[in-house]
């Protein structure tokens, strides 16, 4: 038995039976309205049946013109929306486990690709520049999802700013020609946090950030601590209750030249004081042969970590948090 990772944990208003929770992971298997679909309802059912002490909703669509770009992306605006997540908290609940929802605009991936200037993407299209009349009603959109997701149960809301999405692409020095400092660049970013707190009240609020964009996994706009405490430090201001902290490999070193072990989960949790979610490659699958998450547990004894968040291994091992939290990891099937 892994005591820390089988300990519960209250994080804000969020009551956790376990420190494991499984990832936010686009499958694109919403109707064509957007609405969650009784398969989406299973998928999320059979992870909290497994024992994970908490559910992070796929990506899903705030209320903003052209935010996504696939028509079976979810969101959580619409009657039907709401009561085909409503479904998807009951089935999760009465499972035992707790839920929140990831809010999403894709920003300069959406079907019109938006970011914080108007600069050519990697694959030739154009980024338009926001105006501000534009992000004043993003962050409205952003307010108006959160309400939402509380009135039909949801347990909090993350704030999805990773992976070159529009909360990042603010932080990201390549979507500028010239890149302002982190301080200007997180300005936008900081203000749909704080629109989403105020629109929450005391109610869970997570905030996801990365040092990559799916488009260039070798990104690395934190380029050293000072600039990382810069951004966690805002965003702490913001009251969010945790940082969502998505790398590569959750156990690798963040800035090995000045501490050769310490994470970015966990140079993220001394910068910014709050409870941190670690995410990458945990127990993957290499060769066919699932790898020991035990490392990565350690994130958690060694306090680097409060939660293990686990994507690909849990998708294909439902009961992924009551084999390993049992120690019966060697028994998780290989993921594709």
């Amino acid at each position: 038995m892994h005591n820390t990772a089988a300990t519960p944990i209250e994080i804000g208003t969020l009551h956790l039976k376990n420190r494991i929770a499984m990832a936010p992971m686009t499958h694109g298997q919403a109707d064509e309205n957007g609405s969650p679909t009784e398969t989406m309802v299973t998928r999320y059912r059979l992870r909290a049946e497994g024992g994970t002490g908490l559910i992070i909703t796929e990506g899903t669509l705030v209320d903003y013109p052209s935010s996504g770009d696939n028509p079976h992306l979810p969101g959580i605006q619409t009657p039907q929306q709401l009561k085909g997540w409503e479904a998807v908290v009951q089935a999760v609940h009465a499972a035992g486990a707790k839920i929140i929802v990831q809010l999403w605009h894709m920003g300069p991936f959406a079907q019109v690709s938006q970011g914080p200037e108007t600069i050519a993407r990697g694959d030739g299209q154009t980024i338009q520049a926001m105006s501000e009349e534009q992000k004043a009603t993003a962050i409205a959109a952003f307010a108006r999802a959160a309400k939402n997701a509380i009135e039909i149960g949801f347990d909090g809301v993350e704030l999805h700013g990773a992976h070159g999405y529009l909360l990042d692409a603010f932080l990201s020095h390549r979507r500028y020609a010239q890149a302002p400092p982190m301080h200007e660049r997180m300005v936008f970013p900081l203000q749909i946090a704080t629109a989403v707190r105020e629109a929450m009240g005391n109610q869970f609020v997570a905030y996801r950030m990365s040092p990559w964009a799916v488009d260039d996994y070798d990104e690395h706009k934190f380029r050293d601590p000072e600039m990382l405490a810069v951004f966690v430090g805002g965003l702490a201001k913001t009251k969010v209750d945790l940082i969502h902290v998505s790398t590569r490999m959750a156990t690798a070193p963040a800035f090995p030249e000045i501490d050769p072990k310490r994470t970015l989960a966990g140079w993220v949790r001394s910068l910014s004081g709050l409870p941190v979610a670690a995410v990458g490659s945990i127990g993957v699958t290499v060769q066919g042969k699932v790898q020991d998450p035990n490392p990565a547990l350690q994130l958690l004894d060694n306090q680097e970590a409060d939660l293990l968040v686990i994507g690909r291994g849990i998708l294909a091992n439902p009961d992924w948090a009551d084999k390993v939290l049992s120690g019966k990891w060697q028994e998780l099937k290989p993921h594709s």
